[in-house]
């Protein structure tokens, strides 16, 4: 990024989008949840401090990333079990990345952009409430 993308706007302000569907009326049953959402985010640009960062990678470009997410939230056994699963997929461009550089005995961070990254993965989730008799409100909680 050259001085002059600095001084533009673009470089630290960014449009966002959200968007969700879910179908909690009509579901599965009334006491089940699933969604969907698509949302972007980002992470400014910026400058890397020093001289010696100045020399190498003066400034870093903004990062980006566009997430997807799917999943329901269920409760069972007249509520005493709420199981959660989710499925997340997320795209990155620019992906802001630090590295070390060592300077005699000194390290130094120095932040640079990489080219794309991804990243995805499930999530499960279970909450048991277990009620004892010398305890009714206690709840127990399984992750």
């Amino acid at each position: 990024m050259s001085q002059e993308r600095l001084t533009d706007i673009g470089a630290f302000v960014e449009l966002r989008y959200s968007a969700a569907v879910n179908d909690r009326c009509g579901g599965i049953t009334p006491r089940n949840l699933i969604y969907a959402t698509v949302s972007s985010g980002f992470r400014s640009g910026g400058f890397n401090a020093g001289q010696l960062q100045a020399a190498d990678a003066p400034t870093f470009e903004p990062e980006k990333v566009t997430a997807f997410e799917i999943g329901s939230k269920s409760r069972f056994f007249d509520n005493t079990l709420q199981f959660n699963l989710s499925a997340f997929y997320n795209r990155y461009s620019d992906l802001q990345e630090p590295r070390p550089i060592n300077i005699g005995s000194t390290v130094i961070s120095v932040t640079f952009n990489a080219a794309t990254a991804r990243a995805y993965g499930l999530e499960a989730e279970a909450d048991l409430a277990a009620y004892s008799s010398a305890d009714p409100w206690r709840q127990h909680q399984f992750a």
